[in-house]
C-alpha cells in the first residue's frame, strides 16, 4: 500500500435529501385533487350565499318600496285611536306641532307590515329621524334584543341588502333613506328625512348552510384521502418493477452476472423497455468480466513459469558474486527484487480471480489465535529486525478461519505496517472478543503502528486493487494488491476488516471474525 498524497482539505458535498417518485405523485394529485374539491366547494359557498340573499331580497324590496306610500296615505288619513308604542323622546318631538303626531303617521305606516311580510316573525322595520332618534318601530322589533343601533354600525352602503352578523345571529339588513320635507312642506319642524332599518332573520338558514359547507369539506377531505390510497396503489404497483431492479442491482455479486435475468412480462411499455435495458447490461457486464477473469488467470499461469525460471538463474548468478563486479552485483540484485516481487504480484492476482469466479478454496474450523498470533511475533522481528507488542487475554480465543487464509492476512498487515512506521517504532498486535448486536460476537485481531498514517478521505481506497499514491510517501516497493487480497481473504473467512488511522500518528487495520462456537 502507498501512502496517500496529502491534498488541500475540501469539505465533502452536503448531499442532496431527494424524496421518492411515488412520494411525489401521490402529494402532487392529493394537492390538486384538494385544490379542485375546494374550489368547488368555495363556488359552492357563494352560491348559496347569492341564493339566500335573492330568496329574501325581494321581500324586503318590498317593503322598502312601498313603505314611503303607506306613509304618505298614512299621513293624509285621519288617525286612528290605537295604543302608542312610541318612545317618550318621540313623543316630546309631536308635542311640538299642532298636526298629527309624526310617530302616529309612521306608526299607522308600519301596521301594514304584517300584510307585506308574510312569514310575520322574521322581519323587523325601525325608523329613525334625522336627529337618530327612533320614531317607531314594528312589534316584532319591538320583541326581538337586536336594535337599529347595533345594525347601523355594520352596514356599509346605502341602499343595499347585505348579510350581517351579530353575535351568533344572521340578518339580512338594509337601510334606505325616506325623503320627509317633500311630503309635509307645511310642518317647519318636521324632520328632512327618515331612515328606515329593514332587518331579516335568516340565523337557521345561514346555520344550515354552514353545516352543510362542513360536509361538503369533510366530503372533499376523505374524497382525496381515498384518491390517495388509490393512486399510492396504482403507483406502487406501477414502480415495482423498478423496485425489483433496485433490490437486484444491489445484491447480485460477480459470480452471479451469468444467471441473473429480470423477467416483468407484466410490465408497462416504459418499464418493460428499462428491463430489457437492464438485462442487456448485465450480459455484456458479464461477458466482459469473463474474459477480464481469464485474461487475470491466463496470465498468471502463462507468466509465473517463465519469472520462476529467470529467478533462478538470477540467484544461482547470485551465488557466485564473488565473480561479479559490485555494478553487475547490484544490477542482478535489483532484477531478483523485481522479479520476486512480480512473482508475488501475480499469486496475488491469481488468488484474488480465484475469489472473483468463486473458486478461493477457504477451509473454515476452529483456530486458537493465541499461538498464531505468537508465531507471527516471531517472524516479524526475526525477518524485520521490529519489535512486536502482544496484547492478547488471559483466557483462550478461538475463531472460525482458514488458518492458512489468516495467517496470510497477518503478514500483509504487518509487511504494510513496517513499510509506513519508522524503525524504532513498535508494532502492536492486539487480541480481543468483542460484542456486537447480533447474538454472536466478534473476535477482533488488530495491527496496530505508529507510522505517517492515511488521510481521512483517502483510507475508503486503500482496499482497492493496484491503488498506489504519493511516491515521496511511499518507502518500500509494494504491488498494490496486498491489502484487497487482505479485504477478500478476510470475507472469504465470513469477517470484515476496518481502518481507522491518522496522519503522523499511525494506522490501525483491525480484522472481525466469527468466534468458533462451543459443542
Amino acid at each position: 500500500m502507498k501512502a496517500p498524497k496529502s491534498k488541500a482539505a475540501h469539505p465533502p458535498p452536503i448531499p442532496r435529501r431527494r424524496s421518492s417518485l411515488q412520494k411525489r405523485l401521490i402529494i402532487n394529485v392529493g394537492l390538486l385533487t384538494l385544490a379542485g374539491l375546494s374550489s368547488i366547494t368555495g363556488w359552492a359557498a357563494l352560491q348559496m350565499r347569492q341564493q339566500l340573499i335573492g330568496s329574501h331580497k325581494q321581500h324586503l324590496e318590498a317593503i322598502a318600496q312601498l313603505f314611503p306610500e303607506r306613509l304618505k296615505a298614512a299621513q293624509s288619513s285621519p288617525p286612528a285611536i290605537e295604543q302608542s308604542t312610541t318612545t317618550p323622546s318621540a313623543v316630546q318631538a309631536d308635542n311640538l306641532t299642532n298636526s298629527p303626531p309624526l310617530s302616529q303617521i309612521v306608526q299607522r305606516s308600519l301596521s301594514d307590515i304584517p300584510r307585506l311580510d308574510p312569514l310575520q316573525n322574521n322581519t323587523m322595520v325601525w325608523v329613525r329621524d334625522n336627529q337618530q332618534t327612533l320614531i317607531a318601530q314594528s312589534n316584532w322589533a319591538e320583541k326581538d334584543a337586536i336594535s337599529s343601533e347595533n345594525l347601523d354600525p355594520l352596514m356599509d352602503n346605502q341602499g343595499m341588502i347585505q348579510l350581517v352578523s351579530w353575535g351568533d345571529r344572521y340578518f339580512l339588513a338594509c337601510r334606505r333613506r325616506i325623503q320627509w320635507s317633500d311630503a309635509v312642506e307645511s310642518n317647519s319642524t318636521a324632520p328632512k328625512y327618515l331612515d328606515l332599518y329593514l332587518a331579516h332573520d335568516v340565523t337557521a338558514q345561514k346555520k344550515m348552510i354552514t353545516r352543510g359547507l362542513g360536509q361538503l369539506l369533510l366530503a372533499d377531505l376523505l374524497i382525496t384521502l381515498i384518491l390517495m390510497g388509490a393512486i399510492a396503489a396504482i403507483v406502487r404497483q406501477g414502480l415495482a418493477p423498478i423496485a425489483r431492479i433496485n433490490r437486484l442491482a444491489q445484491e447480485i455479486s460477480v459470480s452471479d452476472l451469468q444467471d441473473t435475468h429480470l423477467a416483468e412480462d407484466q410490465a408497462p411499455e416504459e418499464i418493460q423497455a428499462l428491463v430489457e435495458g437492464f438485462n442487456a447490461m448485465l450480459g455484456r457486464l458479464s461477458h466482459a468480466w469473463d474474459q477480464q477473469r481469464q485474461f487475470v488467470n491466463d496470465a498468471s499461469h502463462e507468466l509465473r513459469t517463465p519469472l520462476a525460471i529467470v529467478d533462478g538463474y538470477l540467484q544461482s548468478l547470485l551465488r557466485r558474486k564473488k565473480n561479479l563486479n559490485p555494478q553487475q552485483l547490484e544490477a542482478i540484485e535489483t532484477a531478483s527484487e523485481e522479479t520476486q516481487r512480480t512473482i508475488q504480484m501475480l499469486q496475488e492476482m491469481l488468488t484474488i480471480a480465484r475469489a472473483d469466479s468463486g473458486q478461493l478454496e477457504c477451509e473454515l474450523q476452529p483456530v486458537a489465535l493465541k499461538p498464531l498470533l505468537q508465531d507471527v511475533e516471531r517472524r516479524t522481528e526475526h525477518i524485520y529486525q521490529r519489535t512486536v507488542r502482544l496484547e492478547l487475554p488471559k483466557a483462550p480465543i478461538t475463531a472460525l478461519v482458514d488458518l492458512e487464509h489468516l495467517h496470510q492476512v497477518l503478514l500483509y498487515l504487518v509487511d504494510n505496517a513496517v513499510k509506513y512506521s519508522d524503525s524504532q517504532s513498535e508494532i502492536c498486535l492486539r487480541l480481543a472478543s468483542l460484542p456486537s448486536e447480533t447474538s454472536d460476537d466478534w473476535v477482533t485481531l488488530a495491527v496496530i503502528d505508529r507510522g505517517i498514517g492515511i488521510p481521512p478521505e483517502q483510507q475508503r481506497c486503500i482496499f482497492e486493487r493496484f491503488y498506489r499514491a504519493d511516491e515521496a510517501r511511499h518507502r518500500k516497493g509494494g504491488t498494490g494488491l496486498g491489502l484487497s487480497l487482505t479485504k477478500t481473504l478476510v470475507e472469504a473467512m465470513g469477517g470484515h476488516i476496518t481502518v481507522s488511522s491518522a496522519l503522523n500518528q499511525g494506522s490501525t487495520f483491525t480484522i472481525h471474525l466469527r468466534p468458533a462456537k462451543a459443542n
